[in-house]
């Protein structure tokens, strides 16, 4: 763990890189606290390559005297992590958010994109039109509905090609700042944004 992540005050643990290059510019926005917190290191965003090494990584944290708060998907995964963390006493029920969309079984963190910050660029880069209702179907999470779109449309779709289109799609989504969030599904930002803010207001 580098020196500038176990000094900081909170840290905010998200599952992939892609959520780090999203999620910034988002809470950037929408606190002015959290984005001073950023700039002077008292806030540090670290990924933790995958939703069961929450426990891991919160512990690590935690004994370096970190407050530690955990933003999730609202997946299977998601849900897992935490409850296996808080099982452990890792976690507890005040530190951590998951990307809940209401009417979905299962969401993630790109479900809460609005779809035109990077309708174009699957254009463009694919060849796939997300229009169809393959992909408006709400009761799958993002990802899901994107690999269904990908193969009516003819494409290939495995774990690299996931993995490069969340980061292509968190990169022009990210530029967009908070015009690509979707205002019907920004609750889990706002609690986020708010959960962060009380622990900011404690720092000495």
């Amino acid at each position: 763990m580098s020196d500038n992540l176990s000094s900081a005050y909170l840290v905010l643990l998200v599952e992939g890189e892609e959520d780090i290059i999203l999620l910034k510019p988002w809470i950037e926005a929408k606190s002015t606290k959290i984005k001073a917190a950023l700039e002077n290191g008292s806030l540090i965003i670290d990924h933790l390559g995958g939703a069961s090494n929450i426990g891991y990584k919160a512990s690590l944290y935690k004994s370096n005297l970190c407050n530690v708060y955990a933003y999730l998907d609202d997946d299977e995964a998601g849900r897992k992590g935490i409850l296996d963390a808080e099982k452990k006493s890792i976690i507890k029920a005040n530190e951590y958010t998951l990307s809940f969309c209401k009417g979905m079984g299962n969401s993630e963190l790109e479900d809460l994109i609005n779809v035109n910050a990077y309708k174009q660029l699957i254009i463009d880069d694919y060849g796939v039109d997300l229009s169809i209702s393959s992909f408006r179907n709400s009761s799958q999470q993002w990802s899901n509905r994107v690999r269904d779109t990908f193969k009516l449309h003819g494409k290939i779709w495995n774990e690299k090609q996931e993995s490069e289109l969340k980061h292509k799609v968190a990169k022009v989504s990210a530029a967009l700042k908070l015009s690509s969030l979707d205002d019907n599904k920004a609750n889990p930002i706002d609690a986020l944004v708010s959960a962060m803010e009380l622990v900011l207001e404690k720092v000495r």
